[in-house]
């Protein structure tokens, strides 16, 4: 098996100017041309000038812009070697994963891991193909958090500088408008737990620990942490666990309302798998909407909250997807939704 390459010409919409794009293909034939292969990657020429709009840098990720998609690859193999080094992304079906990688470390998050996470939000966010996110770890571990040694000797300006964009990209898995999934093994400390409560759902395995050790460094959970668990668990069981530091199992995590599900290590992706199966089957619109609400209210006086809630409501009857499912009910059928 070995690879080939293609080039084609684009006109780029957001620098009005034409790109050349170097198709890169893994062979899964005796052919020796970009027929009946697999899109790895692919690669701008011109990285010069797509850097002014800062979609790319050495890998250009023009997927929307220049209808680059991942539609024709096959679902055996939807890899995209961007260059990543830290993060894995792949796409089966409709469901998309980003698996950290940094297993040297635990999957601690460093300023590579944060930029390239950044890069894979963004292609799930404008790929139309996936409805649904996971994002896991390894066995061993979801991710053990801050790099403490990275960290050590930063001044109050480099430390914001470092944090400052793991909260962008938080934000941006936050608001994500698909579902996303937290599929946890082994240690999620500190950021790791953060990372977590970014997603809408968080299925552990037997084997995770839980814990925030930021108390013992002098410091406190600074990357959501301090927001975001007091809202899903209660300020009270929050801050049992920020003060104290203490690491807690995950039948635990589950009793206090951190993660969804429990399950055993080997269950752990098949599990994850099944619950972003049947959210991807659901209309994409309603969910984005729905999702909208949810974060809206939850920050907001519920007078304000049932207002957006209804506005959001009306909105989907513009919606081919409200149409179809309707008509799906009364015709005792299953909806097909497009997304529209």
């Amino acid at each position: 098996m070995g690879t080939a390459e293609h080039i084609i010409e684009k006109i780029c919409p957001i620098i009005s100017q034409k790109v050349t794009i170097k198709v890169v293909y893994r062979i899964t034939s005796s052919q020796m041309c970009p027929i009946d292969v697999e899109p790895i990657f692919y690669e701008c020429l011109f990285s010069s000038s797509c850097s002014q709009h800062n979609i790319c840098n050495k890998r250009c990720l023009l997927f929307q812009d220049l209808d680059l998609r991942w539609d024709n690859v096959p679902s055996t193999r939807r890899c995209l070697d961007l260059d990543f080094k830290t993060v894995i992304l792949t796409r089966e079906e409709s469901v998309g994963m980003i698996t950290l990688n940094r297993p040297e470390a635990l999957n601690a998050l460093n300023d590579e891991l944060i930029d390239e996470l950044h890069r894979a939000v963004d292609i799930v966010s404008a790929d139309e193909q996936t409805r649904v996110l996971i994002i896991t770890g390894n066995d061993k571990a979801f991710c053990a958090g801050g790099d403490i040694k990275t960290m050590i000797n930063m001044d109050p300006l480099q430390v914001k500088k470092y944090i400052t964009p793991i909260h962008a990209v938080f934000n941006k898995i936050t608001e994500l408008p698909k579902p996303t999934i937290a599929a946890i093994s082994g240690f999620t400390f500190g950021g790791g737990v953060e990372l977590a409560l970014t997603c809408d759902f968080r299925l552990a395995a037997d084997n995770a620990k839980f814990g925030f050790p930021e108390i013992n460094l002098g410091i406190f959970p600074a990357a959501g942490g301090s927001q975001r668990l007091p809202r899903l668990v209660g300020a009270t069981k929050a801050k049992e666990l920020m003060f104290t530091g203490d690491t807690i199992d995950a039948s635990t995590a589950f009793s206090i309302g951190l993660v969804n599900q429990v399950v055993s290590r080997e269950e752990l992706m098949d599990s994850a798998k099944r619950l972003a199966k049947k959210l991807s089957s659901k209309p994409p619109v309603a969910i984005k909407m729905l999702k909208q609400a949810i974060h809206a209210g939850l920050n907001t006086d519920i007078n304000t909250g049932l207002t957006i809630e209804v506005e959001k409501f009306c909105n989907l009857f513009a919606t081919e997807d409200q149409k179809e499912g309707m008509a799906a009910f009364i015709e005792r059928r299953k909806p097909d939704f497009k997304g529209k």
